[in-house]
């Protein structure tokens, strides 16, 4: 997966990169791999090394007159520029002036083009904590990526491996040369002091961790990230190795989970989702499997006896949305459920709620192909068929808001074809009716979660 792919570049946005572990090195591979597509404007708030310019085809200078025309000109071709203020007496690149980094972002705005911002410094180290100025993030950056260098793990607290160990050990709850392990990591870069220092509450902040290309410098990254998208600030982690030709290995990000049960159950005669399986009721099934595999948040969109729904999962701990147009199809609830999770979720996992076979390894497999490849679209399948519940990535929302009429997710799959997981029965078993829960009580259908996939 291209670094690209995995921060979500869009035209018209600004990431500000701060942190430790290769932010240059990172901002190098997004000019690699967005260049020959979109223009890219490359600057920093701090200061650069001189053969930093080698990053981009142009290089323009604040403190020329004519800088703005320059420029403009640059990103309407296309191309890539980084803009500096003069070289110091060091021989560093430093930092434009506030009102020119404004101006510069607005021009690369309108070139259809993408701000990219080396926001503090760490003297080539794998871990940092800012100084009382640090990080500078310009107001109108949206998005903040922070960068760890993985290597660090289990080398000891010292000017080596930590840029200003003395502030970065009493966060980390360290003492100078004793060893950083994971949790110490993951104090320090989800810490307000630390990695998370002066971030405005408004902005995503997504975690890079650059890895080494072990198995085992993954695995340790596997456990930071986790440690990290606990914390809620975090929209998501990456775990990388910027040094590969195929730099993401996983992506870890916020997954919300909408369930669909406003329905009016009339084949079954009573609300079927209610009706008692195996000592509770049917939709209680399927939320104990989704609650359990971790989606957050939970809404469930209520439409026909909304109230006894409610009454029924009141110890749970979900969310509601109701639906009074729910008669008129399911794409009404649909919309509204996304609605409720969108600003939230980087993906969404749909469900229905009378299918009460689903258990979380299924979830958890549709999570797992979401961590490594961000598919739009992904889904079980039974009998070379898509089932069901289905995960769909941030990328398919525009397209889900316009369904309209009796129709689901599905509607997208033109667009978006899914990418499937082969699994067992328990996909494809919903109850319509009297005579599915009579078979489903039976045990005609076998223990269908059960089954290998």
């Amino acid at each position: 997966m291209q670094l690209s792919t995995s921060l979500r570049v869009e035209p018209g946005q600004a990431l500000a990169f701060v942190g430790a572990g290769g932010k240059t090195t990172a901002i190098a591979r997004l000019v690699t791999e967005l260049s020959s597509s979109i223009p890219l404007l490359v600057t920093t708030t701090t200061h650069l090394g001189h053969d930093q310019e080698r990053i981009t085809s142009k290089h323009v200078l604040e403190t020329d007159l004519d800088w703005r025309v320059a420029l403009r000109e640059y990103l309407q071709l296309g191309q890539s520029v980084l803009l500096t203020g003069a070289a110091d007496s060091e021989g560093k690149w430093t930092s434009p002036a506030n009102t020119a980094l404004t101006a510069a972002h607005e021009i690369a705005v309108e070139s259809g083009g993408v701000t990219l911002i080396e926001a503090d410094g760490a003297r080539g180290r794998s871990l940092k904590a800012p100084a009382g100025h640090e990080p500078a993030i310009p107001g109108f950056v949206r998005q903040v990526i922070l960068l760890a260098g993985m290597n660090a793990l289990g080398e000891p607290l010292s000017d080596e491996r930590v840029h200003r160990p003395e502030l970065a050990g009493p966060i980390m709850g360290l003492g100078g040369g004793e060893t950083i392990g994971v949790e110490h990591m993951t104090r320090l870069l989800s810490h307000s002091s630390g990695g998370l220092k002066d971030i405005p509450p408004r902005v995503q902040v997504r975690c890079l961790l650059n890895c080494d290309g072990s198995q085992q410098n993954r695995d340790a990254g596997e456990q930071v990230a986790g440690g990290l998208m606990k914390v809620a600030r975090f929209t998501s982690v990456i775990v990388s190795d910027l040094a590969s030709a195929d730099p993401v290995q996983l992506v870890l990000s916020r997954v919300g989970c909408v369930v669909l049960a406003a329905g009016g159950s009339k084949r079954f005669g009573r609300q079927k989702l209610l009706e008692p399986w195996r000592g509770e009721a049917i939709i209680r099934h399927g939320l104990r499997a989704i609650l359990q595999a971790g989606l957050e948040p939970v809404v469930v969109v209520t439409g026909a006896e909304s109230d006894r729904l409610r009454g029924a999962l009141s110890d749970l701990p979900l969310e509601y949305v109701h639906n009074p147009d729910w008669e008129q199809g399911q794409s009404g609830s649909l919309r509204l459920g996304l609605e409720s999770v969108a600003d939230r979720a980087e993906a969404v996992l749909f469900a229905l709620g009378d299918m009460p076979l689903i258990k979380p390894d299924l979830i958890n497999a549709l999570l797992d192909e979401h961590r490594r490849t961000l598919a739009p679209v992904i889904a079980p399948s039974y009998d070379g068929r898509p089932a069901n519940p289905v995960l769909f990535d941030r990328v398919t929302y525009d397209a889900l808001e316009t369904i309209r009429g009796d129709q689901g997710g599905r509607a997208v799959y033109d667009r978006f074809p899914p990418r499937l997981i082969k699994w067992g029965e328990s996909a494809a078993i919903d109850i319509d009716n009297l005579e599915d829960l009579r078979r489903l009580e039976s045990g005609a259908s076998g223990e269908a979660g059960s089954l290998p996939h």
